[in-house]
């Protein structure tokens, strides 16, 4: 996502710290990460959001049949 333009990209990162806030606990359900990858987050991105490392998102990927 580093070719969004920066409003654009604080207006994002709000929407989705509100939508995620307290409710969504890791690991989040396969519509969640469907959504999160569709609008183009990366691995580190995703991870950081709900503070976990990147291999995990790696491997919730994998297991969901996204990596496929």
């Amino acid at each position: 996502m580093s070719g969004v333009r920066p409003t654009v990209r604080a207006a994002l990162d709000a929407s989705l710290r509100k939508s995620f806030r307290g409710d969504a606990r890791w690991p989040i359900d396969r519509a969640a990460l469907a959504a999160l990858i569709d609008i183009g987050l990366s691995n580190a991105e995703i991870a950081a959001y709900f503070s976990v490392g990147a291999d995990d998102v790696h491997m919730l990927r994998d297991q969901y049949g996204f990596d496929r």
